[in-house]
């Protein structure tokens, strides 16, 4: 499993105690979901590098079901001090021995790609 999406960074987020990151319904299908519904904890690997420990988040809304990403511990408020509401970050979520493991990146899925591709 392996679920993609930007992230615009908003005001809760970057206010938010838990740092919500909603994971948007059309990242992920039916056989994602399976997999996403076995797990509570994840590890969140910040743009920064830096690991903490994170909750799946599972909530009905007006507009249906999803799921979102919260911090569990206080984060050092200068962690995301270089981001700013509109910066878009690159959400990657995996799993990996055995653990959902969130990672996020400065910059767009195409910055990201082209970042990672040596042609240039």
């Amino acid at each position: 499993m392996k679920i993609e999406f930007d992230f615009k960074i908003n005001k809760s987020f970057l206010d938010g105690i838990n740092h919500p990151i909603t994971i948007p319904r059309k990242s992920y299908d039916d056989s994602d979901e399976t997999i996403l519904k076995r797990f509570k904890q994840l590890s969140v690997i910040t743009h920064r590098g830096r690991k903490t420990e994170g909750l799946l988040y599972f909530g009905v809304a007006g507009y249906g079901q999803y799921y979102q990403i919260r911090m569990l511990k206080r984060i050092d408020d200068t962690l995301f001090s270089d981001l700013n509401v509109g910066d878009i970050v690159f959400i990657t979520l995996t799993i990996e021995d055995d653990v959902l493991t969130v990672r996020m990146k400065k910059g767009s899925l195409l910055d990201n790609l082209f970042e990672s591709k040596s042609l240039w």
